[in-house]
């Protein structure tokens, strides 16, 4: 059963099978733009445009049945990006597009606004939004910690094949990021890299993409919560033109995801209590 919780701000679903250690998350999913903040944005009749990680909720939508929990955002990232830190700090220093965590520019580096928000406005924004995503994510971990000592945070994502503000060159497949070994112990993305290798996507691991905010700030190995985020290109299962899903190229991909997600629980029964 689906829920909306946080006065609808967000969208999480409980599992509806027996339930195990898996909790993925989907910040950036969300399209809809407030009506209270619409007239905000520069062009907001182009909302929500291509920076969104399209139909992403879709190909995780098996997660409950096989007992895991779901949870993606409502909202567009342009009214204020989950995946990032409170204080904007930026995740890479690459030279890279910097996007804050209330954006001012769209990924192909155009202005959102007339006037940018101001810090009363980004922490209203916080508070509204931000916030209750995050409080989520941290009781549904702490409660299977609790129940199974150790959990997988998924954090799923998706991106266009090229975005030159962000990278240069012609994005992989699939990206794994533990935060360069930070967030998940070795086994758990080793076997990742080797489950999702097999399906014969051209899989990188860590760059251009090492995890989000999301990714490193749950990601606690020593106490038991393994975080990785696994970035797709569009183009594998969904028209990026036309923004439309492709239900052959969707279900070959889900089937992935599922064989994934499957070998990392078991690996994950090999952890101790």
């Amino acid at each position: 059963m689906e829920k909306s919780l946080g006065n609808e701000r967000f969208f999480y679903r409980e599992p509806t099978n027996e339930e195990v250690p898996l909790f993925v998350s989907i910040p950036h999913s969300g399209f809809e733009i407030p009506d209270q903040l619409s007239s905000l944005f520069k062009n907001n009749t182009a909302l929500p445009g291509p920076d969104v990680d399209w139909f992403v909720d879709r190909l995780y939508d098996f997660v409950p049945s096989a007992g895991g929990h779901l949870i993606h955002s409502r909202y567009h990232r342009y009214v204020i990006d989950l995946n990032r830190p409170k204080d904007s700090r930026p995740l890479y220093g690459d030279g890279r597009l910097v996007t804050e965590l209330v954006p001012t520019k769209s990924f192909a580096g155009e202005s959102l606004y007339e006037e940018n928000p101001d810090s009363r406005q980004i922490q209203e924004r916080i508070e509204n939004y931000y916030r209750p995503y995050h409080e989520h994510i941290e009781k549904v971990l702490s409660s299977l910690v609790a129940k199974f000592g150790t959990v997988v945070f998924i954090e799923g994502h998706s991106i266009r094949r090229y975005v030159p503000k962000i990278y240069s060159g012609k994005l992989p497949d699939l990206i794994l990021g533990d935060a360069d070994g930070e967030s998940c112990a070795e086994t758990l993305s080793k076997t990742s890299l080797d489950a999702l290798s097999n399906s014969g996507l051209e899989v990188a691991h860590n760059h251009p993409f090492r995890g989000g905010y999301l990714t490193r700030h749950f990601g606690r190995p020593a106490k038991g919560i393994h975080a990785l985020q696994l970035e797709k290109s569009q183009d594998i299962y969904m028209n990026e033109t036309n923004l439309e899903y492709d239900f052959g190229k969707a279900e070959k991909l889900k089937k992935v995801l599922e064989d994934w997600l499957l070998a990392l629980l078991q690996e994950l029964r090999g952890f101790e209590k």
